[in-house]
């Protein structure tokens, strides 16, 4: 299954050492320290990155890296563009399970294998907040980010706006089947997702867990990305989202994004925008980075949002 589904994985690792290669970091890009909170005996220790901007700064942006075993220390996409969303905000970064600051080569781990999943990356994240003290906290994510943004959003009050961009339909299986159609031969396509569909099947049968190494993934990850309705996650919460689609995309769905989008009834909260000429990554075809178009769209939106919050 290796194969046929590398690009269920996260476009902001992806082009990271072309972005460090090509662009020189703006001088007013954060400046991130490294922190960490410990676990139960013998497990790997909480890795978290915070940049503060100014002394008692009450505004904080959660950034969430998508589906991949590096370190969010080394992502470059998120270090030097999507902290342009909010300039004014301290800027937090959380490592997931068992990778450190020397997790760099995309070699998982096995106890990143075994332990990582959607909800365990949000437990980290409640447990870092709850270590820190904001009046005003957004979160932006993107590809898996943005379904751990979405899920962080349905758990907690105090989030003042969610960005979710690159996060699909409503069933991940729908997307990972677009992305086999998208990328597979045409003749090995039929096979592509009998392979899958047999994948899936095991794993929703199985009763206890299973050994899964897929994709870079566990099967704690599959189980629960499979499981996963995200219709019914984003219209837990009533706080301000905006929802973003590239229509480029090959790792997900635009059709399912979109059939989602309607079902959900455009709620005064949520604000869907789609971005044709991008791809999943919010980049140009000739570009390696976050098209400028998406980092203004999500800043204008952004701003927006918080004035009507706190005029409420």
């Amino acid at each position: 299954m290796r194969q046929l589904l590398f690009l269920c994985g996260l476009f902001l690792v992806s082009h990271s050492a072309a972005y460090a290669a090509t662009q020189t970091p703006s001088p007013q890009a954060p400046q991130f320290q490294s922190y960490q909170l410990n676990r139960d005996s013998g497990q790997p220790p909480l890795r978290y990155y915070l940049a503060q901007r100014q002394p008692a700064n009450d505004k904080l942006l959660l950034l969430l890296q998508g589906s991949d075993c590096r370190s969010v220390s080394h992502n470059q996409t998120i270090k030097q563009s999507l902290w342009q969303v909010w300039p004014a905000a301290d800027v937090l970064l959380v490592d997931k399970w068992g990778l450190t600051a020397d997790s760099r080569d995309g070699n998982c781990p096995s106890s990143y294998l075994e332990h990582d999943s959607p909800s365990q990356r949000v437990a980290d994240l409640n447990r870092v907040l709850e270590q820190l003290h904001y009046s005003q906290l957004v979160v932006v994510g993107g590809s898996e980010g943005a379904v751990v943004a979405n899920l962080l959003r349905a758990q907690r009050h105090d989030i003042a706006a969610t960005i979710s961009f690159s996060g699909g339909g409503r069933y991940f299986a729908a997307d990972v089947e677009h992305n086999i159609e998208q990328s597979v031969p045409r003749s090995e396509v039929a096979e592509a997702l009998n392979g899958f569909r047999q994948f899936t099947h095991t794993v929703l049968a199985a009763s206890a867990p299973i050994e899964v190494d897929s994709s870079d993934h566990g099967y704690r990850w599959w189980r629960e990305m499979l499981e996963l309705d995200q219709q019914a996650l984003i219209a837990a919460a009533d706080s301000p989202l905006l929802l973003l689609q590239a229509g480029q995309d090959q790792a997900v769905s635009l059709a399912a994004t979109e059939a989602m989008v309607a079902a959900l009834a455009a709620p005064a909260w949520l604000t869907y925008k789609r971005l044709d000429k991008l791809d999943h990554g919010l980049r140009e075809a000739d570009s390696s980075t976050i098209s400028d178009r998406a980092i203004t769209l999500m800043r204008s939106w952004l701003a927006h949002s918080i004035e009507d919050e706190n005029q409420q």
